[in-house]
Order: structure tokens, then sequence, then C-alpha cells
């Protein structure tokens, strides 16, 4: 199996995993968590803070966009 039908075929196991009721429970704190807050805190500017906030953002993100690669059409390869 070459590189891009793992990288596709790991996007629908995310798919998979995120779509069950509790994937989509969990996916839905996540957002709460990390997706509608910002990574910097004006009352407290301390860069690691927001390195080590923007650091578990980029998790959700990563979800979200698996789950969108996972529903984009196969490239057709001739």
């Amino acid at each position: 199996m070459d590189d891009q039908k793992k990288l596709k075929a790991l996007a629908v196991d995310y798919l998979n995993v995120f779509t069950s009721p509790a994937g989509e429970r969990i996916l839905e704190d996540l957002r709460v968590s990390y997706g509608e807050k910002g990574s910097f805190d004006p009352e407290n500017p301390d860069p690691l803070l927001t390195a080590f906030r923007e650091g578990q953002r980029s998790h959700y993100l990563k979800i979200l966009f698996m789950m969108e690669e996972a529903q984009k059409p196969e490239e057709d390869e001739s």
C-alpha cells in the first residue's frame, strides 16, 4: 500500500471513530475545550503558555483535518 492510500485509510479511521456516538461526544468536548478558545490570553501573555495551548488546539484541528480528508473523493490514478 502506498503512502497516499495509507493516509486515506487512516483518515477514514478518524472519521469512523469520531462519527460514532462516543466519538461525537469526545469531539464536542474537544471543540469546547480547545476549538472555541484562542491560544493567546492577554491577561497572561506568557509565550510558553500560549505555545502549550496552541499545541492542545492543534490536536483538535488535526482530527478535523483528517475527517475532512476522509470525505474527499478518491483521486483517479490514471
